[in-house]
């Protein structure tokens, strides 16, 4: 019995493959190669009982895919009438196919990536990796695809020993230093070219040999800042830096550890005397290594101190104190005639005769000494002393450059940022401080050192009207990619102080198009005798460049910039202000707003004029008021007016009610 039913159902199976066979095989041979690929990818195949019709594939014996079709094929089907991938002239210049489907036209996409490598890879010393790639197109049977390789200084290298291609995957064999580096896919069908992303392939590693470790140093009582210099061993991922003071973690207000690893200590006092060493982590590899022993000694002050600073300066000299200090410069000249001194502040302010305006400025009574008390950051300037004496009438001139610190702080506060592949950001970094900083970025605690390829920075630094440093400092990434995502610190530092601040940025790898457009208004409204503000705003993925044509230098110096977010797409705003303005100005000034966005090498712009209209305030001119009589059962209209620019918009109300409404007997009252 149990043979019978075998034999019935191979029996069965026979017929179904035969009649499935007679079936499909018309549909198959009349379809464009591209789909005929599509079925024969996707579905197991069955002997085609047809011996006019004998259809031979390639079959990837790794992957059990059908890979490439026949030449008969296309004959048989040319034959038919069916003509292989006909195109037009726009068809061509755009890359795309045409075939006829149930009457319809369709469009085959062109050749591109349908599976990619992850945009970063980290591996083990010593381990295999693979990376694969696959893209289709309407010439499918004739891809073929090739590796490129950047080496970490984004150098177009060959490939490295150990590491070889199969079809669309690329094999790293124990990996070692050589593989690091940036891999990229690339596919073609013959006609047209498709490139993968990116991928950073990582050695996981980690040395226990310091860059740089600490030394045994010797420091006053009151010193302003001292410095213990670390560098962590080499190590990926990036190895995070601790210290340890008398072998336990070190907890110090005052202490301060810079991204590459070294430790400023501010206002050293004696308790800060001890033992220190630097402890760097690889949290992916569980190791850690500790640099050697270094001594921190602080000492009793060798001079008379005030407020920890030398209570008397001698010239030619830069000279520090903070607010509220008292200092004493003297002037260090001699002679056997008793020399005339004058004192200066800055080049041209004479001190000697006009001490009612330098009033917090006592000179000894033989001029040799100069003293400020209660001193103020205005007081930050050169002091020169001119000595001359009657022998040949020489003049000396020596100048003392006197600093008032002030502390190291941020006048922004830098936001995390969240972005799309290839949008572009920025990270500003504004600190103000007294004397002016030195500014440096880091990305995942690697130091910016060059601006390369797509990452670039610019420093500016301007006084302040109460006498300080405002330093400010632009990181720009254009075209931002996913490696780009990282934590990125501002690190500002002076000979007395440092501050660092942090934000996160995240690249997401879906890049969501967006053409740009605006969503600000074209006609912006000022009141009569009033200032106002043009601004024009435009959205889009990725975020776009916004400007105004032309604009004059009294506009162009006020202009500010705002970004932000709405989902996956980024605004751009930019403003200034204008006026005031009167009402024969109306309609006088008119800004062209340019915003551009780009995407997959097509740049997209768009303009907005924008108008400015000086207005005034609604008002009431005529209508039927207060009380209007009508006979019950007939209509009633009331009517009123207004005047305003803009034009007013009215809104009506039946006993507080906003009409139009129905009450309670059906009555219909609308505008």
């Amino acid at each position: 019995l149990l043979y019978t039913i075998k034999f019935e159902i191979i029996l069965c199976m026979m017929l179904i493959t035969i009649i499935s066979s007679l079936l499909i095989l018309p549909c198959l041979t009349t379809s464009s190669h591209y789909l005929l690929g599509d079925v024969l990818e996707t579905t197991h195949l069955l002997p085609l009982l047809n011996p006019r019709r004998s259809i031979e594939i390639h079959a990837n014996p790794k992957e059990g895919r059908a890979l490439e079709l026949r030449k008969e094929v296309r004959r048989r089907r040319e034959e038919r009438g069916v003509v292989d991938g006909s195109l037009d002239r726009e068809e061509e210049r755009t890359g795309r196919w045409r075939r006829e489907t149930g009457g319809e036209d369709k469009v085959i996409p062109s050749l591109q990536m349908t599976e990619e490598p992850p945009h970063t890879l980290d591996v083990m010393g010593g381990e295999t990796a693979t990376l694969t790639c696959r893209a289709t197109s309407a010439n499918t049977e004739n891809i073929g695809y090739s590796w490129e390789y950047e080496d970490e200084d984004r150098e177009v290298q060959n490939l490295s020993e150990g590491v070889t291609v199969v079809e669309n995957e690329l094999v790293i064999a124990e990996m070692n230093f050589d593989h690091v580096g940036w891999y990229q896919c690339s596919a073609s069908d013959g006609s047209n070219r498709a490139l993968s992303r990116k991928t950073k392939v990582n050695l996981i590693h980690f040395s226990d040999n310091f860059v740089e470790e600490p030394t045994s140093t010797t420091v006053p009582d009151g010193t302003l800042i001292v410095t213990l210099t670390c560098e962590a061993p080499p190590s990926y991922p990036p190895a995070e830096v601790t210290w340890i003071k008398d072998f336990a973690p070190l907890e110090d207000a005052n202490a301060l550890t810079t991204p590459t690893g070294s430790l400023y200590i501010h206002h050293v006092t004696a308790s800060n005397t001890g033992i220190y060493a630097c402890v760097a982590t690889n949290y992916a590899l569980s190791l850690q290594a500790t640099s050697r022993n270094a001594a921190l000694t602080v000492t009793e002050p060798a001079i008379e101190t005030q407020n920890h600073l030398p209570k008397e300066m001698w010239n030619n000299a830069q000279v520090f104190i903070r607010e509220g200090d008292t200092v004493t410069i003297t002037c260090g000249v001699y002679g056997e005639d008793e020399p005339d001194i004058v004192w200066y502040k800055g080049v041209d302010q004479k001190i000697t005769d006009n001490l009612v305006t330098f009033n917090r400025i006592t000179i000894s009574p033989d001029n040799f000494k100069l003293t400020i008390t209660n001193a103020e950051l205005s007081d930050t300037a050169p002091y020169f002393c001119i000595a001359s004496n009657s022998v040949g009438n020489d003049e000396l001139p020596i100048s003392t450059l006197l600093w008032v610190v002030s502390d190291v702080r941020f006048s922004l506060t830098m936001t995390d940022k969240s972005v799309v592949r290839e949008d572009h950001f920025e990270l500003v970094c504004e600190v103000t401080s007294n004397p002016p900083v030195q500014m440096e970025w880091y990305a995942d605690g690697q130091k910016l050192i060059t601006q390369r390829n797509h990452v670039s920075w610019d420093t500016g630094i301007v006084k302040t009207a109460e006498g300080e440093f405002a330093t400010t400092s632009t990181l720009r990434v254009e075209n931002s990619n996913v490696e780009d995502t990282g934590l990125y610190q501002c690190f500002a530092y002076n000979d007395h102080q440092t501050a660092m601040q942090s934000a996160s940025v995240f690249v997401s790898p879906v890049l969501q198009f967006e053409e740009v457009h605006f969503t600000s208004l074209a006609t912006m409204y000022v009141q009569d005798g009033s200032s106002g503000e043009v601004r024009c705003e435009a959205q889009g993925s990725p975020m776009p460049r916004v400007w105004f044509e032309g604009l004059s230098a009294q506009y162009a110096s006020q202009l500010e910039t705002s970004e932000g977010t709405v989902g996956l797409s980024s605004t751009k705003e930019i403003s200034f202000p204008i006026g005031p303005l009167n009402l024969d100005e109306s309609g006088q000034h008119t800004f062209t707003c340019t915003a551009t966005n780009t995407h997959a090498g097509i740049v997209y712009t768009k303009t907005q004029a924008v108008k400015v209209v000086v207005g005034y305030p609604a008002a009431w001119v005529n209508g039927t008021w207060p009380v209007v009589e009508t006979t019950k059962g007939e209509s009633a209209v009331l009517f009123c007016e207004f005047s305003g620019i803009p034009q007013p918009t009215v809104t009506w109300l039946r006993n507080g009610v906003r009409l139009p409404i129905v009450d309670d007997n059906g009555n219909s009252y609308h505008v």
